[in-house]
């Protein structure tokens, strides 16, 4: 079949493959990236409960949930509209790091969204932490293309839901508390 080269589908690929290709080739990277992949959501969760923000630490967690659960629901509902197979399941060859479940959505990125939600939250607050925070979902997002279980076009989906989703909560609460 002939895939045009202009076609997003088939760049979204070809980037897939170079960096999942990197996988196996080195066991450190491997760890690394199966670590940013799988836990490193719950490092960032943990610097959303540690940081001192503008104004209460309760409010900026209370914020970061809400984020979180808002961008959730909005990825649940692309994922229905828009369903697509994980890469593992749509292409031979894979270098599937982490077991996965073939049966749930690919796009967008459930971990990238929560990730950037989060780091979106926490810059709003606190712009240094914010830049680590960022560098933290960046990492996450080029983890699950790194293991296998996403595209970058998944990875970019995550990154764009997450960030509506972090500023909405944190401009809907400040006009709400203003009034």
């Amino acid at each position: 079949m002939f895939v045009p080269y202009f076609s997003l589908n088939y760049m979204d690929y070809i980037i897939f493959r170079a960096i999942n290709n990197l996988a196996g080739m080195s066991p450190f990277l491997d760890s690394v990236g199966i670590f940013l992949a799988e836990m490193a959501i719950f490092v960032m969760i943990l610097l959303v409960a540690l940081i001192k923000g503008k104004g209460h630490r309760l409010r900026m967690i209370l914020e970061s949930a809400l984020a979180s659960g808002f961008a959730l629901f909005t990825n649940a509902m692309i994922g229905f509209l828009a369903f697509r197979y994980r890469p593992f399941i749509a292409h031979e060859q894979v270098h599937l790091l982490i077991e996965k479940s073939g049966l749930d959505k690919s796009f967008p990125s459930d971990h990238t969204t929560v990730a950037f939600a989060l780091a979106t939250v926490v810059f709003l607050h606190n712009r240094k932490w914010g830049i680590v925070s960022y560098i933290i979902a960046l990492l996450i997002g080029i983890s699950r293309i790194y293991v296998g279980v996403h595209y970058p076009t998944d990875v970019v989906g995550g990154m764009i839901v997450g960030i509506f989703s972090g500023m909405l909560v944190y401009f809907v609460g400040r006009r709400l508390i203003a009034h």
